[in-house]
Formats: C-alpha cells, sequence, structure tokens
C-alpha cells in the first residue's frame, strides 16, 4: 500500500497497521487506552475454555479488578517470599524424581525427560498461535471450518497441558480437603 498507517476493515474487526516509529509512540502516548485492550481470539475461547481470565479479558472495569486482585493477593511481594519455602521443595522432588529414575533405571543411568518435551511444545504451541493470524478471529462465521488447523492444534496442546496439569491440581485440592495443606 505503501502508506505508514492504514485502516484495514476484515469481517467484524478494524486492523490498523503502523509501519512509521514516529506514528506508533504517538499511539502509544496519546491512545494508548483505545489500542490497549486484546482481541478474543480462537485459541483464547479453546485455552481458556470460554472464561474470561486477568490475562485475556479486554481492558475494561472487569479486568481491572481482576488485575488489583492478581497484584495485591497473588503477586505480592509477602506472597512470593512465603510461597519461596514452596517452590524450593517442588524443585526438590523434580530433582529427587529424577535421581530415582537415573538410580532405578535399566537404560544405564538415562533418564527420559520426554515428558517435560511434550508439555513445553503445548506450551508453545498455544503461544504461538494466541495472536497468530487466523481467518476466523474475523470472519467467525467460517470457524467450524478450521481452514488453517489451528483450533485443533489448540485443542490438542490444551489435551495435553490437561493431561499434566490436572492430576496435579486434583491431588493438591484433595490435600486441602484431608486437611493435609495449608
Amino acid at each position: 500500500m505503501n502508506t505508514e498507517i492504514a485502516c484495514i476493515h476484515l469481517g467484524n474487526v478494524h486492523m490498523v497497521p503502523v509501519t512509521c516509529t514516529e506514528i506508533s509512540l504517538q499511539f502509544l502516548r496519546k491512545q494508548d487506552a483505545s489500542f490497549a485492550s486484546r482481541p478474543f481470539t480462537m485459541a483464547i475461547d479453546v485455552l481458556s475454555k470460554g472464561h474470561l481470565t486477568t490475562i485475556f479479558s479486554p481492558l475494561g472495569d472487569q479486568r481491572r479488578k481482576m488485575k488489583r486482585v492478581m497484584v495485591r493477593e497473588m503477586l505480592s511481594q509477602e506472597k512470593h517470599r512465603w510461597l519461596h519455602e514452596k517452590r524450593v521443595e517442588e524443585v526438590d522432588n523434580l530433582m529427587h524424581y529424577i535421581l530415582s529414575q537415573w538410580e532405578n533405571g535399566d537404560d544405564g543411568g538415562l533418564v527420559d525427560l520426554r515428558l517435560e518435551e511434550e508439555y513445553v511444545d503445548a506450551i508453545f504451541a498455544c503461544v504461538i498461535l494466541l495472536y497468530s493470524f487466523c481467518i476466523f478471529n474475523y470472519l467467525p462465521f467460517l470457524r467450524y471450518l478450521d481452514l488453517e488447523g489451528h483450533e485443533k492444534i489448540v485443542e490438542d496442546a490444551t489435551s495435553v497441558l490437561e493431561k499434566y496439569n490436572n492430576p496435579i491440581i486434583d491431588y493438591r485440592i484433595q490435600e486441602w480437603i484431608d486437611g493435609k495443606k495449608h
């Protein structure tokens, strides 16, 4: 198009690509609130199971409230210090697990860490597709066709994440219910 700024209307979405540094800075300085919100994409819908989360919710009162709770209650220095011992304990558990695999393995000290590789690959698949171009983010009526295969990839990656996360979460919840953890 040979222009530094454009407005493209695709489906029900307006996109404003900017290639000029000065115009970009003006957007960030003067119009930040107008452009700070994130779009709700197919990948976010699949990953979050349709729920609004602090990370993915659009800019507004609800997001501000969730952010305030996160900053004050979950990401505070006090919680960080309180959870330090728990993180150290989890690292120790992982190291003991790997050591026992190494000591008791039949493969001459080899430890199979492919489970971690599958998990990390699933995380990267989700992150890469969160805001990648996907035609049905702009034309929602095409979603059921999954033309690019993105929805299947995100669903498969989400299944891998749940396969590893859900048993741990369920175990921790049961510990709290049984009064073993506080």
